[in-house]
């Protein structure tokens, strides 16, 4: 069982240029939940890549779902990284240009499992705002009974509007416990455009990684392994340990970022 997450009262509270409030919702650090994926040199190759957020709390509760959607995408030719992160979000893949983050809300996340209409819209508010300041786009995936589904289904109006003045591309979707492999496994994938990521994803951050990501946390995974594999910024680290201001000016120009440049400060 999950434990229950403290829903907040809305999602405007979380103004992406605040360091303070870059935490929409608590993440909790427990031990990996699985072997560490291996770590796949494919630097210069572009292909696509999922990142799975082991930290979740999620993935406590839902392991066989992962695991069997990681095979589902493997065979198609993903990458699929298992590692912890300490941005808001279930899992996050590479869509051409961009990195598209998703997130499940299941009923266990509420007291009684069954939520009033304000908990759900307060806990995917939050959520929502939390993408919105590492993501240009994102998917919400509910996972659970009709009447679970119907619930969250009537919220969806107000949260499309919300992610509209949020800067964020939203998409939700709604799937039964039998369906919910392939429906997660739909969402991960994105077709047969090529993407244009071609860095190299370790199974647990460098310190040029962590390095990067203390001085931008709102960086996702994917972005900032993305831009370590240029070499001057990959340079200025090993040899300073720290992210200046000239490297920062340079990121500022990197081509393809795949997030909003907010992330940067």
């Amino acid at each position: 069982r999950l434990q229950e997450l403290e829903p907040a009262s809305s999602a405007f509270n979380h103004a992406p240029a605040e360091k303070s409030n870059q935490q929409a919702v608590d993440t909790v650090f427990d031990e990996p939940f699985r072997e560490a994926s291996p770590t796949m040199d494919l630097s210069g190759v572009p292909r696509h890549v999922v990142v799975m957020n082991t930290s979740r709390q999620i993935f406590k509760a839902r392991e066989l779902l992962f695991l069997e959607t990681q095979a589902l995408l493997s065979k198609e030719g993903y990458e699929v990284v298992f590692r912890e992160s300490s941005i808001d979000v279930d899992a996050c893949v590479t869509r051409v240009d961009r990195v598209h983050a998703v997130i499940m809300i299941v009923p266990e996340y509420f007291a009684e499992d069954y939520p009033s209409q304000l908990e759900i819209l307060s806990l995917s508010e939050d959520l929502t705002a939390a993408m919105a300041n590492s993501f240009h786009s994102g998917t919400i995936v509910f996972e659970g009974n009709l009447d679970f589904l119907r619930l969250a289904q009537s919220i969806e109006r107000r949260l499309c509007l919300d992610s509209k003045q949020l800067g964020i591309e939203l998409d939700v979707k709604y799937y039964i416990d039998i369906d919910v492999i392939e429906g997660l496994f739909s969402v991960l994938s994105c077709g047969s455009e090529s993407s244009n990521f071609s860095g190299s994803i370790p199974n647990k951050p460098s310190g040029a990684e962590s390095e990067l990501c203390s001085a931008f946390p709102m960086l996702n995974p994917i972005s900032a392994c993305m831009m370590l594999a240029d070499d001057k910024i990959k340079n200025v680290l090993d040899i300073t340990g720290r992210v200046d201001r000239e490297v920062i000016e340079y990121v500022r120009t990197y081509p393809v970022l795949g997030c909003p440049l907010s992330v940067l400060g």
